[in-house]
């Protein structure tokens, strides 16, 4: 009896909703019992008697099962009998194995064999010391202890995968059960009574119709997209017979796209700049129709035109990039690529009849001409869409090529590459991604390439899901939110890490293109839910409201609703932080962080990122560029603090309108001693540190040591400016971040914002909104006063005798001096009381 793992007749399984698995009859004269009635054949109606050999009964005794039906894979199995529990006793239970031989024996009333004659025709030998020794051609099952407390019959049960191997290995639908027991008791027996339930034997089929092998350099196969637990989840859901999901199969079925009797899948022989891309992703679409129907359903016609477009693909000749182009566009278009290389893997992965010969024919297509197209100067400053795309097609391509040293420098890439398409490149720890701030058709377009990667990296056994405080999932979840009208996300100023795009300096989220929704966020949501146990509420209410079900035109490239969504038998509860930090405050107002003097981004280890001085838009003015490697005290992030700006130098930020928390970062990299290196900083012109000594603040060299100070933006724009007073001045990182501008630094009752308008110092509680008198002046009936002032700031001066009736005697009205006002009036009062109103503009 032969059990495929891709098996044609679920075909009619689908059609038909058949049970998955079922009954295996017992045969109906299978009792044999021995001892001085061995030559006896026993029937249903006799107990199956197990006692001491030197009474009337053998302690061995044997059922046979009838196993023809089980033609499919058996996923589990439970076999079943009642015994008696007069007396404390242990049942064993033995399978035969096929190599015993001769289980084709009948007892019962019209029995032809004996126990004599089939206990010594191979089945095992010897027969007493069976318990004791163990026989090659059994299996041990189980063995259940009875208590024996006489309290009525007992159901044993015995399964596991002893029991499954027993089935799927069996050549000749017979299965032989030998039963024993060590004790040397009398009248222990197998469904001794006939108001005893008969024994069973249950076996629950497999819907598996792939299987994962293990190529010679340790890649799975298939390995791309879908695991083979994954590919036959979606047979036994379709097996099932969900109406829903029958209907996205025959949508997919009905698609027109890379259909065998029309053209659009054909490549040109000889490939030229982006000549190639309608017909790649056509023949994608119509491959993964094609083969999915030959391995669920085995459909030999699907496999025939199938293996067509691939033979077809493989007889391409050459690729030559168009010298007009300077950008390469072929480098964006080679991931429709990746889906040939994924849906050949799948083919080869099944019980194919694609001959071998051309199997190897389309390999060498795919190492010689359509490789080098993917993996052309990947390094290029390209958005990291561009890169990710070409990425998954070479990662595709490694897994149908077998190539592990190629894959694995993809992973490498994906996790150290200089690259826009680096993880820690494209994905923020808040949520967005390198080009959130261009546009949101083509954020969707790098999720989607970068979730292809790594999705194929998750099927190789490598999770990048959740990799270096980056979060596919939570990006996920920010795009969805975003799209359907969240305003109040974390948004952050971050030009591309390598290039010269300046989409990154935008202040806010694009909203061209909003909004845009793919189906790929099934294939992503189903490996939170499934995986780790952790749901995407936006990414969910997107799916549910806004792509499913997929329209029949649709790629279906193997990461819509029909393929995901499902429920996988190994899922797990990895967990993952998807929470976004939706706030009202965030609206209109970013966060910027700027790595001072480093011309490479730098991902601290909270998940922050601190951007570099880029080349076109500059922050900076003045000084120069400095690094060291030493090891830094009082921060996890050494590299931060070990590059810098240094000398008189300025940098001025376009910022959106509002409180900002602003953070300096410093670290003296060569002084030794406190005095020897000290500086002012100014935030739009106040000076808010003095004389500042890093050396003598963080308590040494190499020491970590940030200054923080709120302030508002009420022009677009923050400027900070270093000042040298002993040596060059220093900086390492300048941090802001939105505030609700109720920070207080000096404790003096103002929050640094209001001190910073009206002029005082934010970090001196001696530096205050006061007035402060000067009288008698020389002249009789003058008086003096003056208080701090500062621009954009209207002032009016009240007078009173009591502190009750006020009088205003001079109304609003900007100061004509700085840092301080002075006013002089008349007064011929011995006693008055003034006070000083401030309107900040």
């Amino acid at each position: 009896m032969n059990k495929h793992i891709r098996y044609p007749a679920l075909a009619l399984l689908l059609l038909s909703g058949a049970a998955l698995g079922g009954t295996l009859p017992l045969v109906d004269s299978a009792f044999l019992r021995g001892g001085s009635h061995a030559d006896t054949p026993q029937a249903w109606s006799s107990a199956l008697t197990l006692k001491n050999a030197s009474g009337d009964f053998c302690r061995i005794a044997m059922m046979k099962a009838d196993i023809s039906s089980a033609t499919q894979v058996v996923d589990s199995a439970t076999f079943t009998v009642y015994a008696k529990n007069a007396v404390p006793h242990t049942i064993q239970v033995y399978g035969v194995r096929d190599s015993a031989g001769f289980q084709d024996w009948t007892g019962g009333d019209s029995g032809t064999a004996t126990w004599n004659s089939v206990a010594t025709n191979g089945l095992f030998q010897p027969l007493e010391d069976l318990y004791l020794t163990g026989h090659s051609n059994l299996v041990l099952l189980g063995s259940q202890a009875m208590s024996g407390t006489n309290t009525g019959d007992v159901q044993v049960a015995f399964s596991g995968s002893e029991l499954v191997n027993l089935l799927n290995t069996d050549t000749d639908g017979l299965l032989t059960f030998v039963f024993t027991t060590a004790a040397n008791l009398n009248g222990i027996a197998i469904r001794p009574h006939s108001n005893t339930p008969q024994p069973t034997f249950k076996a629950t089929y497999s819907t598996a119709v792939i299987a994962e092998t293990t190529g010679p350099t340790g890649i799975k196969h298939p390995g791309c997209l879908q695991s083979a637990a994954e590919i036959n989840a979606l047979a036994t859901a379709l097996a099932e017979n969900d109406p829903y999901r029958n209907q996205l199969w025959i949508d997919m079925m009905n698609n027109t796209r890379g259909r065998i009797d029309s053209d659009n899948w054909i490549p040109p022989t000889d490939l030229f700049g982006i000549n190639f891309a309608s017909s790649a992703k056509y023949a994608g679409a119509g491959l993964i129709r094609y083969i999915n129907d030959w391995i669920i359903n085995g459909s030999t016609t699907s496999e025939a035109h199938a293996i067509t477009i691939l033979n077809t693909w493989a007889g391409v000749q050459s690729f030559t990039p168009d010298p007009d182009d300077g950008l390469g566009h072929h480098r964006l278009v080679s991931m429709w690529l990746g889906y040939l290389a994924h849906a050949a893997d799948l083919l080869i992965s099944s019980n194919t009849s694609w001959p071998v010969a051309e199997q190897q024919a389309f390999k060498d297509t795919v190492r010689n001409i359509l490789l080098p197209i993917a993996n052309d100067n990947r390094a290029a400053g390209f958005n990291g869409n561009w890169d990710a795309g070409a990425t998954f097609a070479v990662m595709a391509m490694a897994v149908l090529l077998d190539d592990k040293a190629l894959f694995d420098e993809q992973i490498a890439w994906l996790k150290e590459g200089h690259t826009n398409a680096r993880i820690a490149n494209y994905l923020l720890a808040n949520g967005q991604c390198q080009e959130s701030s261009r546009d949101q058709g083509h954020a969707n377009m790098g999720l989607t390439f970068l979730s292809l990667c790594v999705q194929t990296a998750w099927t190789q056994g490598i999770d990048l899901y959740e990799y270096d405080n980056r979060s596919i999932g939570k990006c996920f979840e920010y795009n969805a939110a975003y799209n359907m009208g969240e305003d109040h996300l974390p948004y952050q100023v971050y030009p591309s890490a390598v290039g010269t795009s300046t989409h990154g300096f935008n202040l806010t989220i694009s909203a061209d293109g909003r909004p845009t929704y793919f189906d790929v966020y099934e294939m992503v949501y189903h490996h939170y839910k499934n995986y780790r146990g952790v749901e995407l509420p936006y990414s969910k209410a997107m799916l549910e409201n806004h792509t499913r079900p997929e329209e029949p035109g649709g790629n279906w490239s193997n990461h819509n609703t029909l393929y995901w969504n499902l429920v996988v038998g190994n899922a797990t509860n990895l967990g993952a932080d998807v929470s976004l930090a939706v706030n009202p405050d965030y609206a209109g107002r970013v966060f910027l962080r700027a790595d001072c003097g480093s011309d490479r981004h730098y991902m601290a280890s909270d998940g922050r990122c601190f951007v570099r001085e880029h080349t076109r838009i500059k922050w900076h003015d003045g000084g120069s560029s400095g690094s060291h490697t030493n090891p830094i005290t009082g921060s996890a992030d050494d590299g931060l603090y070990q590059t810098f700006r240094v000398g008189d130098c300025s940098y001025s930020f376009a910022l959106s309108n509002g409180s900002y928390r602003v953070k300096l970062h410093f670290a003296e990299p060569t002084e030794t001693q406190a005095g020897q290196r000290t500086f002012n900083v100014y935030i739009d012109g106040l000076q808010v540190l003095g004389a500042y000594d890093i050396f003598s603040e963080a308590g040494g060299k190499y020491t970590a040591h940030v200054h923080e100070i709120s302030i508002d933006v009420t022009d677009g724009q923050l400027d900070v400016e270093l000042e040298g007073v002993q040596g060059d001045p220093i900086i390492s990182a300048i941090e802001l971040e939105p505030d609700q501008g109720n920070y207080d630094s000096d404790g003096d009752g103002l929050t640094d914002a209001q001190e910073i308008a009206l002029g005082t110092n934010p970090n001196d509680p001696d530096s205050a909104f006061n007035i402060t008198g000067t009288t008698p002046l020389p002249m009789a009936g003058k008086m003096q006063f003056t208080w701090p002032s500062a621009t954009g700031v209207l002032y009016r001066v009240w007078e009173s005798p009591d502190l009750t009736n006020w009088t205003v005697v001079r109304d609003w009205t900007n100061a004509a001096a700085f840092p301080e006002e002075l006013l002089e009036i008349s007064t011929d009062y011995s006693n008055r009381f003034f006070k000083v109103e401030a309107d900040v503009q």
